[in-house]
């Protein structure tokens, strides 16, 4: 309510207009940032799909054109973890920037990746990887796009994060490390931007109904407890609430409802029960083997005390 407020003497209470707009979606392939770019190219906005799956990006393209009738959509394939795609990205923007003859207006950081696992389990590259996707590309994305907003004083950074970036829960260090660091940055940067005329929207969808989920090995079991309480939204829903709004030039979106009120059980003395709703089944079954095998251990040592008292005696 608060940011509503603040954003509403920044910019005024008249609606951002999407149709015509030259926008950059990340992650733009499947799932959430598909979902976008279609309700985006329904509006009649100049999407820039960005993925790193190139067949999958010109079928999507061909689809726009059949279904919304939209042929102002424009893709490149790029994996936004490595420098020189995002050289590559830049110039190719800047290509379609002044065929149009306008910049882009609106940045969507969609692209993410990430495996839930224990620290132990995580390996080196698995830890830069969900480190560079979404934050460092979020970051650098921004960076590269962001000077002309400025100079027009207009523009929008959306950033998809995640619930994990709320309530952090366990047997997820790396993918929680990134959304955390994902949250940080959009704060600072909306703290920077402040006053310019650019706004900053962080999205929190719940857990979605999408592929992601199936395509990172993550079941059931590592999710906490509290997401059993708290409905699962579709891609559809997330899609059409993060257009919603960037329309209404919001600062935070919260999907469902229901995950919104949780963000409160952090305070006392419902930051009790947290605790033991944050567990995951998977989190309780790995306690359980180390307690196991400290016993173990525990014994071994023993024994090995009892051979060694026996042989001095």
């Amino acid at each position: 309510m608060v940011l509503s407020l603040l954003n509403y003497l920044v910019f005024g209470f008249k609606k951002l207009i999407l149709f015509d707009k030259l926008v950059v979606v990340t992650g733009a392939s499947s799932g959430i940032g598909l979902e976008i770019t279609k309700e985006l190219a329904k509006k009649g906005s100049k999407v820039i799909l960005i993925a790193r799956n190139e067949n999958k990006l010109k079928e999507i393209i061909e689809n726009i054109k059949i279904e919304y009738g939209n042929n102002q959509c424009y893709y490149i394939s790029a994996d936004l973890s490595k420098e020189e795609d995002l050289n590559n990205c830049l110039k190719e923007i800047g290509k379609i920037s002044n065929d149009n003859g306008q910049y882009v207006e609106i940045l969507v950081n969609c692209a993410g990746a990430g495996n839930w696992k224990f620290i132990e389990e995580t390996s080196f590259k698995e830890c830069n990887d969900m480190m560079s996707l979404p934050y460092f590309a979020a970051f650098n994305m921004t960076r590269l796009l962001l000077e002309p907003m400025l100079l027009h004083g207009e523009g929008t950074i959306v950033n998809i994060n995640s619930p994990v970036s709320v309530n952090v829960w366990g047997g997820c260090i790396g993918y929680a490390c990134s959304r955390w660091a994902l949250k940080g940055f959009t704060e600072c940067l909306r703290i920077d931007l402040r006053g310019t005329g650019v706004n900053v929207l962080e999205v929190i969808p719940g857990e979605t109904k999408s592929e992601y989920f199936q395509h990172n090995g993550i079941g059931d079991d590592s999710f906490p407890l509290l997401s059993k309480f708290v409905p699962k939204v579709t891609v559809d829903q997330v899609a059409k609430g993060t257009i919603k709004a960037i329309e209404n030039r919001k600062q935070k979106l919260i999907l469902p409802l229901m995950l919104n009120v949780a963000k409160y059980f952090a305070f006392f003395p419902f930051s009790i029960l947290l605790k033991y709703l944050l567990l995951s089944e998977k989190s309780r079954n790995r306690l359980i083997e180390i307690k196991l095998k400290q016993q173990q251990f525990k014994l071994k040592q023993q024994q090995f005390h009892n051979i060694n008292n026996n042989k001095q005696e």
